[in-house]
């Protein structure tokens, strides 16, 4: 707690800067591209990206971008954006009143060009990749955010901890035994295929 508050102090301390809506609607491709990596299906992309835009704005205009004085303008708000698209990514997953449902005008009629297939087993390569995500999901999600952040997206550890809002040892220390339990998971998934 008292850590949280010393980061509060201290991004208090900086100045707010606002920048109207250009620069932050030029970043839309890139939410998408976080938005994907996150596992948002197509169908939901363009809302989330949406719902993103809209608190990015507010935001700006409440004054809660302070970007570090030495970081480039362009850069500071790539991250900040970054980090608002990872908070409303993992609301998203976590939402329970998520549609699966696909509309259609007779559910029942089949037609040559859609037939019902009640089951179609994957090729060996997707079922493969399908079980890496698994074991990705048993990860629990604080060290899965940091692992997606280091080895998917590329940021180094001091951004992950400004983007996350934690220290750097913790996200060393998540790093750490997040690839430990990916590792352990993928072996267990191996010995289970062989």
């Amino acid at each position: 707690m008292i850590r949280a508050r010393r980061r509060a102090d201290v991004a208090h301390t900086r100045p707010a800067v606002y920048l109207d809506e250009a620069p932050i609607l030029k970043l839309r491709p890139f939410v998408r591209a976080v938005l994907r990596a996150q596992g948002v299906p197509t169908r939901d992309r363009d809302d989330v990206c949406q719902e993103i835009m809209v608190a990015a704005w507010t935001a700006m205009t409440e004054g809660r971008f302070r970007p570090p004085e030495a970081q480039p303008i362009g850069e500071a708000l790539q991250a900040w954006l970054f980090g608002i698209t990872w908070r409303q990514a993992s609301h998203y997953r976590q939402r329970a009143w998520r549609r699966r449902e696909v509309i259609v005008s007779d559910p029942y009629a089949m037609t040559a060009a859609a037939p019902w297939i009640p089951h179609v087993p994957a090729p060996d390569g997707r079922a493969a990749a399908r079980e890496m995500l698994a074991a990705l999901d048993e990860i629990p999600e604080r060290m899965r955010e940091v692992l997606l952040l280091r080895y998917l997206e590329g940021f180094d550890t001091v951004e992950i901890a400004e983007i996350l809002g934690i220290p750097v040892p913790t996200v060393s220390s998540r790093l750490k035994y997040g690839v430990r339990r990916f590792t352990t998971a993928v072996q267990r998934w191996r010995k289970l295929r062989s």
